[in-house]
């Protein structure tokens, strides 16, 4: 068997290997090369012909990284289901109910505009009900801008 990623110890993981529960890559930087085509389990990690890393069918482990994470492409993020980013457009000070079960009790809403509309004030989170959605809303009562929103939860 191939060995694909690297570890401190004789627990490498193998080709076909499963894995569950936590991944934890900790040092600076990490070392961890996947080959293209190279493929790690079932959820599997492999490389992708473009040189991305893909979990499929979906990663069922938590990501703990200690020291810098350094990345050379993009973030990519969907804004479909149980989204995490998206836009809204405001109406004002009327709160706009942003639907998604991602939010939590814990989450952290980033908001910014992205297209200007009416009179821009500035826009906040008036609300959230964990599980279902949040509500934004702006200082101005004339701003119909297009925000864009991000979740990221805290610990």
């Amino acid at each position: 068997m191939t060995s694909y990623g690297y570890a401190t110890d004789d627990k490498v993981p193998r080709a076909g290997d499963f894995m569950t529960g936590n991944l934890s890559l900790q040092g600076t930087p990490f070392p961890l090369t996947i080959p293209t085509g190279a493929v790690l389990g079932v959820p599997a990690v492999c490389n992708d012909s473009s040189g991305n890393l893909v979990w499929s069918p979906t990663l069922a482990a938590n990501l703990n990284f200690t020291g810098t994470v350094q990345l050379s492409g993009a973030i990519v993020v969907p804004e479909t289901g149980q989204a995490y980013m998206g836009t809204a457009v405001l109406n004002g000070t009327t709160p706009v109910t942003v639907t998604t079960a991602s939010v939590t009790a814990k989450s952290r809403v980033f908001l910014t505009i992205q297209v200007a509309g009416g009179t821009p004030g500035t826009p906040y989170v008036a609300a959230i009900t964990a599980g279902t959605s949040f509500q934004v809303v702006s200082t101005s009562a004339a701003d119909t801008s297009t925000l864009a929103w991000l979740l990221i939860d805290h610990t």
